[in-house]
């Protein structure tokens, strides 16, 4: 069973981020799913979702595998390192098909990025080659994209500028910083 396990979660994963990237609309537009689902289809926006399931699945990983914690966390890095560029080069692929909706935008996307992020971090754990050494500069590299995940998410009021695509109001009114309020 652990050996299709990276499988079965790619599936978890998908499914889940699908869920999540459908939310802002499930939610009529809260507030709480500004900050976790794509709110316009970009690249960038694609992956929020992908990225925050492929973290907290890869957590629940660590506990139902119990690992050797760094053998699996670097694999798991590289895994994030995959689909994070796979689904920005993707995403940005298929961003200039006129034809296809945004939810066959993003389900394609995630297959072709998840599956193969979740294979290399497989081969790589189950492999002979110790990618330990890489493991510092590669766990600061992905908390600084959870931290840039975490904080692009957040807009500072009177200066939230959303795409028209949103379906959102577009807030144009920027206050004098240097006039004081």
């Amino acid at each position: 069973m652990k050996k299709y396990f990276p499988f079965f979660g790619a599936v978890i994963i998908i499914c889940c981020a699908w869920v999540i990237h459908i939310s802002i609309v499930l939610s009529d537009r809260a507030a709480w799913s500004l900050i976790i689902s794509s709110i316009n289809g970009s690249p960038w926006e694609l992956y929020k979702p992908l990225g925050l399931v492929y973290i907290f699945f890869t957590f629940i990983e660590l506990s139902c595998i119990r690992p050797s914690l760094v053998h699996f966390v670097s694999s798991k890095v590289i895994g994030m390192y995959v689909l994070c560029f796979s689904a920005l080069i993707i995403g940005t692929i298929l961003q200039y098909i006129p034809e296809l909706f945004p939810t066959q935008r993003f389900l394609i996307t995630a297959a072709a990025s998840v599956f193969p992020a979740q294979l290399t971090a497989y081969r790589l754990f189950r492999s002979e080659i110790r990618v330990e050494s890489f493991c510092i500069p590669m766990l600061v590299s992905v908390l600084c994209m959870i931290f840039l995940l975490i904080t692009l998410s957040f807009y500072p009021p009177d200066m939230v500028f959303f795409k028209a695509q949103a379906g959102i109001l577009t807030v144009h009114s920027v206050q004098n910083i240097s006039g004081g309020f």
